[in-house]
């Protein structure tokens, strides 16, 4: 036991000894523990051979020890590569030859050859006074005065940075989102999915700053969360108008907001964040501005440059709370008015309901996309027929199809081209009969045939 605890005590020595004269601490420790233990081996071998009984232990033991010593003396041993080799060709009586240094201490001891730390006044080793003697620094020359500078241009316009605006509101939290910062994560990914506020600055602004909140309406112990997008856009017009903001550019924004659907949620966590873009009029526009197109919007697309038309403007009778059922109603002069109202209207929560009413039956949206209510009466008159319409074999949504095929929904929703001037739309149809339908462009009234479209057939 001695042995082994004088053995490690040895490696300890030798690795820092090894370390000081700039060689490895665990090679140190190899050739410690092969010199100690081969000479042991080779002691206890020779006693043995001249059968000296107890002996052979002590003269292994003290071959062993002589190894050890063998191993301080070459761990302490200077390294070539510490000195740069010049030590191996200096004459007896001279110094080991110095390169020039920057100011402060060498990087290593002029007589023993061990490694310096940065600041040490004397070799830990040898204790050689490593502080005297350094040449002062070279002189370090005056850089160079700059050349003048010649002011720039005035811009022919100056320009505020537009900025992305991200409003945060925290609801009762139903669930966490996984990690990381969810609020920064829904502001960036609003920001690079409107692609013109994709060079603005973003601007995070969470629900401390301005007072971002949510209602909540409990029934029957369900929780669910519904947002109140008027008094939103109320508080966030205040917030940015004490900011500086321009009226009319603050209006603008918000329109901005809501004809592209700049708006994320999160149920499970009772989190909202609405993108408002702030796009700020240069004072001189340095070049014509371009001649905008006057858009012949039909159908709500232009045709002339095929534009997207603004988010209509519906009237609405407010939201109508059915136990854990939410509904906001609207209500539209057309079908196609009301489906192009709910193609930019985002819904994301579960049991929330967008209603559209119409002369041509009521249009919803759930967070699974487009539905019609239930089919008009008119649509079940096939003596209106005037022309046979073409149909698409799959539904827009296979789930509604399910439904009507076991009795639950009198239609789902299909793609169907107009039998006399082609136009493709989609509109609501019986499942395995013949619906009416009429044409948005020629307003002709379609036979549709679904009877050879069969659920369990796609």
């Amino acid at each position: 036991m001695l042995e082994i605890l004088g053995l490690i005590l040895l490696c300890r020595v030798n690795k820092k000894n090894a370390l000081a004269a700039g060689k490895g601490g665990g090679a140190a420790i190899g050739l410690t523990v092969g010199l100690w233990v081969g000479l042991e081996i080779i002691g206890a071998m020779i006693g043995a051979a001249a059968d000296l009984g107890m002996g052979s232990y002590a003269l292994a033991i003290i071959f062993g020890i002589a190894g050890g010593v063998a191993s301080y003396f070459i761990s302490k041993a200077p390294s070539s590569k510490a000195q740069g080799g010049a030590w191996q060709n200096t004459p007896p009586g001279q110094s080991i030859p110095q390169a020039p240094r920057a100011q402060g201490n060498p990087s290593f001891c002029t007589n023993c050859g061990c490694n310096l730390a940065q600041g040490v006044k004397f070799c830990p080793s040898c204790g050689t006074n490593v502080s005297a003697g350094q040449a002062p620094p070279p002189p370090v020359p005056a850089p160079a005065p700059a050349p003048a500078l010649v002011p720039a241009a005035a811009p022919a316009a100056i320009r505020r940075n537009d900025v992305f605006y991200a409003f945060a509101v925290q609801g009762p939290a139903f669930g966490a989102d996984s990690g990381g910062d969810p609020v920064m994560e829904k502001a960036q990914k609003l920001k690079s999915d409107y692609s013109p506020a994709r060079n603005m600055e973003l601007r995070v602004v969470r629900p401390h700053m301005w007072g971002g909140r949510v209602q909540d309406n409990s029934s029957a112990g369900i929780i669910s969360v519904s947002y109140n997008f008027g008094e939103f856009k109320s508080e966030i017009g205040k917030y940015l108008k004490n900011e500086g903001i321009a009226e009319d550019i603050v209006e603008n924004g918000l329109r901005l907001c809501d004809e592209n659907s700049l708006q994320l949620t999160n149920p499970m966590s009772g989190l909202f964040v609405m993108g408002v873009p702030i796009m700020f009029e240069p004072a001189a526009p340095p070049h014509p501005q371009p001649v905008t197109c006057p858009h012949d919007y039909r159908h709500f697309t232009c045709a002339l440059c095929g534009e997207k038309a603004p988010k209509p403007q519906l009237a609405t009778s407010g939201q109508r709370v059915q136990g854990q059922y939410t509904y906001e109603e609207y209500r539209a002069s057309t079908a196609e008015e009301a489906k192009y109202f709910l193609e930019l209207t985002s819904v994301s929560l579960p049991f929330y309901y967008v209603m559209v009413d119409t002369p041509q039956g009521e249009w919803g949206k759930d967070k699974d996309g487009l539905f019609l209510s239930k089919l008009c009466s008119f649509q079940r008159e096939l003596s209106l027929r005037e022309c046979d319409a073409g149909t698409a074999l799959t539904p827009e949504r296979m789930h509604d199809m399910q439904m009507a095929a076991n009795g639950i929904a009198d239609n789902y929703l299909l793609s169907v081209t107009c039998g006399s001037c082609g136009y493709n739309w989609v509109d609501g149809v019986g499942y395995r009969t013949k619906t009416i339908v009429i044409c948005p462009e020629c307003g002709k009234h379609n036979l549709a045939d679904t009877e050879g479209i069969r659920f369990n057939d796609i």
